[in-house]
């Protein structure tokens, strides 16, 4: 299985495993870390061996409300 972070037509490789259960572990933990981060498109974990999509989570990226922006003087979010 491999996971793939699709994004305009262009396909970025993030992990490989041999084993679903881990893939779709990893999907997750990924799209949270990406989303946080402000990443868009979409995470796919491929089954290689047929070249089918498994499971995919579309990513969008977090806004913060007006109230977050300004929320922490010390430039911490809040």
């Amino acid at each position: 299985y491999r996971l793939e972070h699709r994004r305009r037509g262009r396909i970025r490789i993030l992990a490989a495993t041999s084993n679903e259960q881990t893939g779709r572990r990893t999907v997750q933990r990924q799209a949270a870390a990406l989303t946080a981060a402000g990443a868009s498109g979409q995470l796919v974990l491929v089954d290689v061996s047929t070249g089918h999509a498994v499971t995919w989570q579309v990513l969008a990226p977090r806004t913060l409300s007006s109230s977050q922006n300004r929320a922490g003087e010390d430039g911490v979010p809040g």
